[in-house]
């Protein structure tokens, strides 16, 4: 449900920029509403049918990457980025709603991506302490996501301290995510317990450029951080992803 009133939105919001105006008799109408419902209900059943974790992978960042971009592209006459990007969502930007639903619906398929890794996960390895708190990380760390996109920073008052706090501690759960993912997942892979704490040193030291230094602006430095904290959340489900389908191949040897 959450997939579909996504796309419908989306789908309706370009319809609206596209035919600006546009009306029809009372029978095309009806004949279109037609086709749009069979299709609609087409598409619930094939996706449900091959609903997967690629699936919901691939989706995500879908999501993500293109409401942040039509985000962006809408308000580029407001010139956002001499604000932040927290301004995308606020009152004064134009379509603020396409911004915060991008970062509820985001959240949300992650919460939903998590749980569909680590069920299957318990289910082949059983249940682990360091897996459950690496999930419950996980799951803070998208709820968060969320609550930046519920609670727009629309200035002062109650709804800007929410916004503030759950964006501090969106970066709190990634750090310590980052931090301990050694201990909490012992099979990771050298290279990415590498490039994690890369990625980590980096998130430190453009945090340093732009407070004590002031050579990054709150954009840049939102922009910056927000990449790399993306891309390596991306990269931990991938290959928690690849972990259970590693695990799953079989091979039958006849020995004569």
């Amino acid at each position: 449900m959450i997939i579909l009133t996504t796309c419908l939105l989306g789908f309706f919001w370009f319809a609206g920029i596209l035919f600006k105006g546009a009306t029809f008799d009372q029978f095309t109408s009806t004949f279109m509403f037609f086709l749009f419902i069979s299709l609609i209900n087409y598409l619930m059943i094939l996706s449900v049918s091959a609903l997967s974790i690629t699936m919901i992978f691939s989706l995500l960042v879908s999501v993500i990457v293109a409401g942040v971009l039509s985000s962006m592209i809408t308000n580029s006459n407001k010139r956002w980025w001499e604000h932040n990007i927290s301004f995308l969502g606020t009152e004064k930007a134009a379509y603020s709603w396409q911004f915060n639903l991008t970062l509820i619906v985001s959240a949300l398929l992650t919460v939903a991506l998590v749980d569909f890794i680590f069920s299957s996960l318990r289910k082949q390895f059983g249940s682990s302490k360091r897996m459950l708190t690496l999930r419950i990380l996980l799951t803070l760390t998208a709820i968060c996501l969320g609550g930046v996109g519920a609670f727009a920073n629309n200035g002062r008052g109650l709804m800007h301290e929410l916004h503030d706090q759950t964006a501090s501690f969106l970066v709190y759960f990634m750090i310590i995510t980052i931090v301990a993912i050694r201990y909490l997942l012992p099979k990771v892979t050298p290279e990415f317990l590498t490039l994690s704490y890369i990625i980590g040193g980096l998130l430190v030291v453009t945090t340093i450029l732009f407070q004590p230094v002031g050579y990054l602006s709150l954009t840049a430095y939102e922009l910056v951080a927000f990449i790399m904290s993306f891309s390596w959340m991306l990269l931990l489900l991938q290959t928690l992803q690849r972990m259970l389908v590693h695990d799953q191949r079989t091979f039958t040897v006849t020995i004569e």
